[in-house]
């Protein structure tokens, strides 16, 4: 079971960004991107890009998200409140996996 669906199971709230990302030899192809952001278990931030199976369960899942940014760079996508909990919750560093 894959991070994602974990995170839907116990009600866990994060967030999934999609962005957009050029390739640096080629500036004219770009490619969506997917993140997701967290608080792990010492109340960090993380983050963590998801591959196709966490894609897939994620958008399977879109009812369950709010919409809570959409513009040209993309977009941002909220599971239970997570703005909320994230800053009801002491956030000690930013750590990127």
């Amino acid at each position: 079971m894959g991070l994602i669906q974990k995170m839907l199971d116990n009600k866990t709230p994060f967030s999934v960004i999609q962005y957009f990302e050029n390739l640096k030899k080629t500036n004219n192809e770009t490619h969506k991107q997917y993140e997701i952001i967290y608080l792990n278990l010492k109340k960090t931030l993380s983050f963590k890009i998801i591959g196709e199976n966490e894609k897939y369960v994620f958008k399977n899942n879109i009812n369950q998200f709010n919409l809570v940014v959409n513009d040209k760079s993309g977009t941002v996508y909220e599971y239970n409140d997570f703005k909320k909990y994230k800053e009801e919750n002491e956030v000690l560093e930013i750590k990127k996996f």
